[in-house]
């Protein structure tokens, strides 16, 4: 019960007051989807596609990420603006207030809830639930872009549409398959970026920590390798629809291993802690 209070509090304190950086997700998806509308309208009325796309596609628009990006002297990198701004409105939503509550309130917090465990899980539980939140606030902005633009309301993909854009790899792609890649991965992996980035917030200091997650998401987009966490958030990434890509299976077994690291160390470091100093 006091577990759920501390939650209930941090969610308050921590995410509800500071709900105006949620406005970064409309501003990506609209930017994002303003150019994609255009080319589904486009290819629609040349009589190419079936329809002129559906929720699911601007989802996937949004959340593509970038394609495996393969070194040579005449190639550019370029950073997926988009993808990266995404993530990194995440990351900075739940950078500093872990170390600022327990700055401000941990000597009154911490005795009041019984135990320095239960105050770590509710952190890690309220950490859970502003990624929950982010990524509806993604889809249902995607649904809002999309009706706006005329698509259909359907959680399915629209496969001669996205063989347009990513290639005849879609075809071969199930329904289940995208959901797995596109949501239920990158949800994993944006909980283990976040909990990890709040544990070395309060080991380092919160600046070093954000700056090492904004770190590991330029790796990401640069390097497609299974121990670079940001590679599964791209579903274009995915071996699913590159044989090259990572393998979604290791990405959830990073995420499962991460969060039970982040969980024994968070404890062990916090059982020790002088709240007084």
């Amino acid at each position: 019960m006091r577990t759920a209070k501390m939650f209930w509090r941090d969610m308050c304190l921590g995410t509800f007051r500071h709900g105006a950086r949620f406005l970064i997700i409309p501003l990506v998806v609209v930017l994002m989807t303003a150019g994609f509308a255009e080319y589904a309208a486009n290819i629609y009325e040349a009589g190419t596609i079936a329809g002129s796309g559906t929720a699911a596609d601007y989802y996937l628009y949004v959340m593509q990420g970038m394609y495996i990006y393969k070194f040579s002297p005449d190639s550019t990198f370029v950073i997926p603006i988009s993808w990266f701004m995404l993530h990194i409105g995440l990351a900075y939503l739940t950078a500093y207030y872990p170390c600022k509550d327990y700055n401000e309130y941990g000597a009154i917090v911490l005795p009041a809830g019984g135990s320095r465990v239960r105050w770590w899980i509710a952190k890690m539980f309220w950490c859970l639930m502003t990624v929950f939140l982010y990524y509806i606030g993604i889809a249902v902005t995607c649904t809002i872009s999309a009706c706006v633009h005329g698509a259909k309301l359907s959680a399915d993909f629209s496969v001669d549409l996205l063989e347009h854009l990513y290639g005849d790899s879609m075809n071969y792609v199930s329904q289940s398959d995208m959901i797995l890649i596109s949501v239920l991965l990158p949800f994993a992996i944006s909980v283990l970026m976040t909990e990890v980035q709040m544990l070395f917030s309060f080991l380092f200091t919160p600046v070093i920590s954000f700056a090492a997650t904004c770190g590991v998401y330029i790796l990401s987009a640069y390097y497609t390798c299974w121990w670079l966490p940001g590679s599964y958030t791209m579903w274009q990434r995915s071996s699913y629809i590159n044989y090259e890509g990572v393998k979604p299976m290791s990405g959830f077994v990073i995420a499962l291993f991460g969060l039970l690291c982040v969980i024994v160390c968070g404890t062990l470091y916090f059982q020790d802690k002088d709240i007084l100093d």
